[in-house]
């Protein structure tokens, strides 16, 4: 998994200011490049439509991590229903869910975070469930697929580390 925050210049904000040809750094708004990807090739110009779409996501992303972290499911469940990719975003908080129990002060604190792990691996599942009766095939790319929005990772990878280390 690469890191999906970084200060080198390739970054988000110097890939930011490199987009939008602008020394001092742009707004969001201005992002015309790929922001999660590593692309070395600057000739062609990219949609400013999808990468508005693009900074969305990273915003939806960052946002939606702050929410897990800070405990605020709720929050964390809207901005899931917003995204595109929902089931790596799922497992990715089930995850730390089920970290956070490990440290948890009492047995209320651990139980109310083991079921708001359940119900975050159980949104992935029921997701993928459906994508399956939909297109088996469409659903098996889906697990394995590369998510360079969460550093290059599959669900199938989130969902193994997760078995793994219970």
């Amino acid at each position: 998994m690469k890191s999906i925050y970084t200060s080198s210049p390739t970054g988000i904000l110097g890939r930011i200011q490199r987009c939008c040809r602008c020394p001092q750094g742009g707004r969001v708004s201005d992002s015309r490049a790929h922001l999660y990807r590593d692309d070395s090739d600057d000739s062609e110009t990219p949609d400013p439509d999808e990468a508005e779409k693009e900074v969305r996501e990273l915003i939806y992303r960052d946002l939606f991590f702050w929410s897990i972290l800070t405990n605020r499911i709720e929050m964390a469940k809207v901005l899931i229903s917003h995204m595109q990719t929902r089931i790596c975003p799922a497992l990715i908080a089930s995850k730390i869910l089920k970290s956070y129990q490990k440290v948890a002060s009492d047995n209320e604190s651990k139980d109310e975070l083991c079921s708001q792990a359940d119900q975050f691996e159980e949104y992935a599942n029921e997701l993928l469930k459906r994508c399956y009766n939909s297109d088996e095939e469409i659903a098996c790319e889906i697990a394995i697929r590369r998510i360079y929005l969460f550093g290059g990772v599959s669900c199938l990878q989130v969902k193994i580390l997760k078995i793994n280390k219970k």
